[in-house]
């Protein structure tokens, strides 16, 4: 990984060749000066103070820039990009080197300093990405990539400063092979295996590695190089594979809730916040409409994925299509009463209040046991609340606690109304045997 780097801190030579560029400034005006800094900086990209002194000139520059030089920037910019993005892939400082040129040229150039910024990301330099997004979201405020883009950068880059726990090398196989054969924790565990998998891509480059190096990328909280490897097995695989196609889903959802977190965070630092954060979430439920649409086309005989694509139309409020799923999902043994209980929800949620509630509590009793029957029963509990049968409530409450007593909130709801209706306390022996069975399940 590359960071930012003071003028004390670097090499010999490239503290030569920034003195040279300052001796040259100090004779010299204009565009000479520039192509000498811009220089450094392609030979020492970590170098601040060379960095700085560039995009000074650039913003000079881009004051007195005529129509014929930004005219000139757009051409070269459409010839070079596409070198550009192959070089992202096989040379990504070469890539930079190239965005440097153009930028020279133009710096309000939004195609390129995204380009610079996919580059950056690809050699582990995420000071450079945060940098050339910066300028977007100057020149570009409301960009729609903007946030997301942004959000994984900064994220690396808080990475590559945060002190990490160094492992002896004597020990380090033992450890590595360790978390191969166990779970990632941690992202720092993480990055142990993202190095060693893709050192062994190159000798070994299959699915099964693609797919481990994908998920110590999700615990890095890397998403898109996540989804990089996700899509690169999904190719590979050819045919929709749905395990892939919701590990893909779901890191491109990582995604944008990292922007979305970073937008209601600081709302100050983006022009209209709030339109930008309705967007992304219209986008996000559309996605994920999309997908699961695609993968109960493909496979339409799989009731999980009628399932799930039943709760997506349930959250979009359109009760009359998730019916639809749910009923396709409920041919199934495996999920016939937690479908036939979401069909209650609906007809709950449509205003047929009544019936919903009966078949709700007709079926509860045979959904899986464990968080799947005892979420139903904190649901049912909650509609019967707010139809004002407060005794059915605390039942259904009551019984949660009973199966497993750190479940959600379950256990001060029964304090609260066995506190307001002393006399309706339920009085049972206690169940030590199941009681303690269940109770660190949760």
């Amino acid at each position: 990984m590359l960071d930012l780097k003071t003028l004390e801190q670097s090499s010999i030579k490239a503290k030569d060749e920034f003195n040279h560029a300052r001796s040259v400034a100090a004779l010299m005006k204009g565009e000479v000066v520039l192509q000498r800094f811009k220089k450094v900086v392609q030979d020492f990209p970590d170098l601040e103070p060379a960095r700085e002194k560039l995009r000074e000139l650039e913003l000079e520059k881009l004051k007195k820039n005529s129509i014929a030089a930004q005219l000139i920037g757009a051409v070269m910019t459409a010839v070079k990009l596409p070198k550009i993005k192959n070089l992202t892939y096989t040379d990504p400082l070469a890539a930079i080197a190239v965005c440097e040129d153009l930028l020279a040229i133009n710096l309000n150039n939004t195609a390129v300093l995204y380009a610079m910024a996919d580059a950056a990301l690809a050699m582990d330099a995420p000071f450079i990405a945060v940098e050339a997004l910066s300028f977007v979201k100057r020149f570009s405020p409301k960009d729609s990539k903007l946030a997301a883009k942004m959000a994984v950068a900064k994220d690396k880059l808080e990475r590559i400063r945060r002190p990490t726990k160094k492992i002896n090398d004597a020990d380090g196989e033992a450890v590595i092979q360790q978390l191969i054969d166990g779970n990632i924790y941690d992202a720092d565990q993480a990055q142990i295996l993202i190095k060693r998998f893709t050192k062994e891509l190159m000798h070994n480059d299959s699915v099964d590695m693609r797919k481990k190096l994908a998920e110590a990328y999700m615990v890095a909280e890397d998403y898109e190089n996540a989804q990089k490897e996700y899509k690169a097995v999904a190719e590979r695989l050819g045919a929709l594979d749905p395990m892939i196609d919701k590990a893909t889903e779901k890191a491109y959802l990582c995604q944008i809730d990292e922007s979305l977190k970073l937008l209601r965070a600081t709302p100050e630092e983006y022009e209209d916040a709030e339109g930008q954060i309705a967007e992304l979430e219209a986008h996000r439920q559309a996605y994920r409409l999309k997908k699961a649409k695609k993968r109960s086309e493909v496979y339409p005989k799989d009731a999980i994925l009628h399932f799930e694509l039943g709760q997506i139309y349930f959250e979009l409020k359109n009760y009359a299509a998730a019916m639809e799923e749910f009923k396709l999902s409920g041919r199934s043994l495996q999920k016939e009463a937690e479908s036939r209980f979401a069909i209650g929800q609906c007809l709950y949620e449509s205003g047929d209040i009544q019936r919903g509630l009966d078949i709700m509590e007709e079926f509860y009793p045979n959904m899986e046991a464990g968080r799947t029957l005892l979420t139903g029963m904190y649901t049912l509990a909650e509609y019967h609340l707010a139809q004002g049968n407060e005794k059915r409530y605390y039942e259904l409450m009551h019984e949660i606690v009973r199966r497993s007593a750190r479940f959600m909130d379950a256990a001060k709801r029964v304090a609260e109304y066995e506190a307001a209706h002393p006399e309706e306390v339920i009085v049972e022996e206690e169940d030590k045997t199941q009681k303690g069975a269940n109770d660190d399940l949760f």
